[in-house]
Order: structure tokens, then sequence, then C-alpha cells
């Protein structure tokens, strides 16, 4: 009898682990086959390929951006360096952490609630459109989230240095998933064990600075390092790169008009996308309904924690993109997960009320489904012209020389330095004073920024106006300019 319980418990437990298996192996086939077909490079990919092969090769290749965290370029850099094909193993690299984020998931739900809600939170966030589309980008929000969930698993397993280590390094890839440290912390200081026993209040308090220090300790190890770094790169005020990136946070190229909308703008959208989602919210009820009897009721605090402190801080910024949605849609989909269980599980003893649960789940998958599909059969394998002809221009013609630019994506093909200038107009015209003596060429995108009122479109106008004055013109296609600075001087280079 006891053999057979022992036999159904495994049976059962590989029967998830097969399932899980299944799922993250009909994910790498589908994405491991896209990844070789073409892939156009996007500005903010090149700018992080960028920014890698100027740590490599110290300063004489790429591009500097002060707003970028370091994480995800030294990965690029090291791909660029190894002679491998960039765009390619990038995307394989960003698919790798997809595919262990998933499985991730399934482990931090199991660790919550069973196998059953751990499988259903891992499907929910592997056919969430969001997730499957974005994975096929080198972008930092994959890799960052891989790094933070492995953190929240340290913490529900108590090993608190360690998790602070691992938030630590998801903020070297970006710097907004520092806010799971503060989720962290207030995880500890809530999580009181001994709420009935006052008298213990104060010993609960000892270890909870205890366990936040060791999480502080963790984090600091690893942030260390990059505050040197930013002392001797900017002149003793390590705290530059975090400031400049916050004012980005305001940028109103992504602004939302509407002031419903701006607030709910993730919530509606990814439910629109994954209707599967809002299982989440049973989820959150069914927790707090049974917080007495569970016993992983206080793990699932840091859960919702981890989801609300990002969802708030990206839905107070101006800068509204829906791929920010990444870095709280795990911890979103593990509560969905734990949802759809528990509703399936009290409605279970009525077998027609079962069925109709399962047409429904099934109905609302497609949704999500659908929209993969579309933006899967998307993708094609020839480049753009614009690509051909303007991105790989200094490729094309063995051009090395120092470019200012206000569109970095040719630097994903091109092995040159460049100087930026597409911050924002005002940055323009003061950086195209700066780096125009050490710039052999200019690429210039008349839409490089948007500019939205008279006095910007006329100082926009304005830059293009000097530009064309001041330097020769050897190539133009639709908005992009390419001109020569005939008074580059080569010294000017080795000066800098």
């Amino acid at each position: 009898m006891v053999n057979s319980k022992i036999k159904y418990g495994l049976l059962k437990y590989n029967y998830s682990i097969i399932c899980l298996a299944a799922l993250i192996a009909g994910y790498l086939i589908l994405k491991v086959n896209l990844a070789f077909s073409y892939h156009e490079v996007i500005w903010d990919e090149a700018v992080y390929i960028g920014i890698g092969k100027y740590i490599y090769s110290l300063g004489e290749i790429g591009v500097w951006e002060s707003i970028r965290p370091l994480g995800l370029s030294l990965i690029l850099g090291l791909i660029w360096k190894s002679g491998l094909p960039v765009a390619l193993f990038s995307e394989l690299a960003i698919i790798l952490f997809s595919a262990i984020n998933i499985a991730m998931v399934y482990v931090i739900t199991k660790q919550l609630s069973n196998e059953k809600a751990a499988l259903f939170a891992s499907i929910i966030f592997t056919i969430s459109p969001i997730f499957f589309y974005q994975s096929s980008f080198i972008l930092t929000h994959i890799p960052a989230i891989f790094f933070t969930l492995v953190a929240i698993y340290l913490v529900v397993k108590e090993r608190y240095f360690y998790s602070g280590m691992f938030i630590a390094v998801g903020f070297l890839f970006r710097y907004p998933q520092g806010v799971l440290l503060a989720a962290i912390c207030a995880y500890i200081l809530i999580n009181r064990e001994n709420r009935k026993r006052p008298y213990l209040k104060y010993r609960h308090l000892k270890e909870a600075f205890r366990k936040i220090f060791l999480i502080l300790a963790g984090f600091l190890v690893i942030l260390f390092p990059l505050l040197i770094l930013n002392y001797i790169k900017y002149d003793g005020n390590v705290l530059l790169p975090f400031i400049e990136a916050g004012k980005h946070q305001g940028n109103i190229v992504y602004q939302i008009q509407s002031p419903v909308y701006n607030i709910f703008f993730y919530l509606i959208e990814l439910l629109r996308q994954n209707p599967l989602l809002i299982f989440a919210f049973i989820g959150i009820f069914f927790y707090y309904r049974e917080r007495e009897k569970s016993k992983t009721y206080p793990c699932s605090i840091i859960i919702f924690a981890s989801f609300l402190l990002p969802f708030l801080y990206y839905t107070a910024i101006v800068n509204k993109q829906l791929r920010f949605s990444i870095e709280f849609l795990p911890y979103l989909s593990i509560l969905a997960g734990y949802g759809l269980h528990e509703t399936y599980d009290k409605i279970s003893y009525k077998k027609i009320v079962r069925v109709m649960f399962i047409v429904i789940v099934l109905v609302l998958m497609s949704v999500p489904l659908n929209i993969n599909y579309e933006q899967y059969v998307w993708r094609t394998d020839v480049e753009t012209e614009t690509t051909a002809k303007v991105h790989k221009y200094f490729l094309n013609n063995n051009l090395t020389l120092p470019v200012l630019t206000t569109d970095p994506t040719f630097l994903a093909y091109t092995d040159v330095k460049a100087y930026s200038f597409y911050e924002d107009i005002p940055t323009a015209l003061i950086n195209y004073g700066t780096y125009r003596n050490k710039s052999a060429y200019i690429l210039y995108n008349t839409e490089f920024y948007p500019c939205y009122n008279e006095e910007k479109c006329k100082d926009r106008q304005l830059l293009f106006e000097v530009i064309k004055s001041e330097n020769e013109l050897i190539f133009n296609k639709d908005t992009f300019y390419i001109f020569r600075n005939n008074d580059y001087n080569l010294s000017n280079s080795l000066l800098d």
C-alpha cells in the first residue's frame, strides 16, 4: 500500500516534470528556429552591442552611454570578441535565459503551492505574447529577471546573502530591478511569524534586521566594483549613471495622455494579450482568504510584493512601454497559475462545471496563442533596404574612422568608434559642437527625435542646416544623411 502511494506520487511528479520539459523544448524549438532567420537589429540592441565593443576594445570601438547598465553589454561584447556572429549568438543567449526563466517560474510556484499550479504558471508565462515576442530581442529584461527570480527563490530558501548578490546582478542588467531589494526587505519586516506572541516582537525585529543586513551585504559585494568604476570614469561622481538613467524615465516619446489608461496601461494590455492572467487576482484572493491555514502564505507575500513594486514604478513614470511589464510578468504568472489551480480544484466535484471551466480556459488560451502565431510569422529572412544601404554603409565602404551619429544601429554591423548626439534636441546641439572635430563622418537622421513644439522643430532644422553647411554630403537615403567632415584631423582621434 505504501509502495503504491510512493509510485503514484513519483508518477504524478514525473508527469509534471515531463510536461514542463515538453513546454521548454517546444519553446526552444520555435525560438531557435526563429533565431536562424534574419535578425533586424533595432536601436537599443545596437546600443548594447556598441557598449560591449567599447568595453572589450577599451574605448577604441563602439559607443558609450552612461544611462545603460553594463550587464548585458558584458555578454554581448564577449560574443563579439570571440569572433562569433553577434546578432545570432546574442539572440541565442537571450533565448537560453528565457528558457531558464520558464523553469524558474515553475520552481518558485511549486514552493508556494504544488506541481499542477507550477505547470499552469509556467504555461501562462510562456504563452504571454509580450514574453514570447520580446524573448527574441537582445534587450536587458530577460536576463535581468533571471537573476531576480533566482534571488526570490533564495529568499524563500532563506539564503539571504546570496539573494542580495543575485538582486545586484539583476540590477547590473536593468536598474529598475533594484526595487526588488525593497520588496524583499519589506517582506522580511512584515513577515512576523510570532504575531500572536507580542513578547517576541523585538526578537523578531532583531532577526529581521540580521536578514536584511545579509541581503544588503550581498548586494554591495556585487555593486562595489561598479561604484569604483563610476568613481574613476565620472571623476568621483559614483551616482551619475543612476541619476542620468533616472532622468530617462521621463521620456515623453512614450507618454500616454489619457489619465485612466495611463494608470491601467499595463494591466489592460497584458490582459488583452493574455486573458488567463485574470486568474492572478483570483490567486491573490485565495491566498488572502486561506492565510491562516496556509503554510506558504508568508512566501506568497514576497511574490505579490515582487509584482506590485515594479508595477507601481512603471505605472508612475512617464515612459510607458509594454516590454517593461516583462519584469513583473513572472510574478503575475505565478499568482495566475495558483489562482487557476485553486479555481479548478474548487469546482472539481461537479463534472459538468469542470468541463465548462476547461473549455473556457482553452478559449482564453487561444487569444495569446493566436497573437504569438501572428508575431512568429511576421519575421522574414530579408533585410530591409535601410539596413543594407544605411546601417551597413560604413561596413560596405570599409570606413573605420569615428562617426558622430543620431542613430546607433550601424554599430551592430561595423567596428568603428561612435559619438552620440541623439539623446534629445538640446543635447544634440551641444554634442555636435563637442564631438564634431573628433569625428570623420556624421550620420544624421532628420527625424532622430520628435519635436513637440515649434521652437524644438526650429532647433532641429537649425542643427541640420549647420551640419549641411560644415560638412560634405556623401550619401542620402530617405531621412538618413551621411556627411564627411573634411576638417577632421586624425590626431584628434589619437588624443581622445
